[in-house]
């Protein structure tokens, strides 16, 4: 089964709940079970919050693609603000000053990468594998 929907919504602190809702929304639709999609929508929730916080102004937008298929949930979170270089986004994240909402992705998915788009903004794609049992 492949499925996928694409969201795109003002960059205000007041979307990151439909954010979250439609994430956990698909992956109990894809089967996750209910402890995973808990984790899935806290990833969803700090990633827009970033896109909000430091990648974007009140008149941009965030968009949010999530794709499920070949058992994994991919989740690509992507602001379309002035961006920053891609030498500044660090390989694998660590507790800052700034707070732990990078790494508490990278540690509640499968996988995560951030990356700087060359026409501006950032992404960050984030992958939960389904278990089979």
């Amino acid at each position: 089964m492949k499925n996928n929907v694409t969201l795109e919504f003002a960059a205000k602190t007041e979307n990151i709940l439909i954010a979250r809702l439609a994430g956990a929304t698909m992956a109990y639709n894809c089967g996750f079970d209910l402890e995973t999609i808990e984790d899935i929508k806290v990833a969803i929730g700090e990633a827009v919050t970033n896109a909000i916080e430091h990648g974007s102004t009140s008149d941009d937008t965030v968009t949010m693609d999530i794709d499920f298929g070949n058992d994994k949930l991919t989740i690509t979170v992507r602001d379309h603000g002035k961006g920053i270089s891609q030498s500044d986004i660090p390989q694998s994240f660590e507790l800052n000053e700034r707070g732990f909402g990078m790494l508490l992705i990278e540690n509640l998915m499968d996988e995560t990468t951030a990356e700087a788009i060359s026409e501006g903004g950032t992404k960050i794609v984030m992958v939960k594998m389904k278990v089979s049992l």
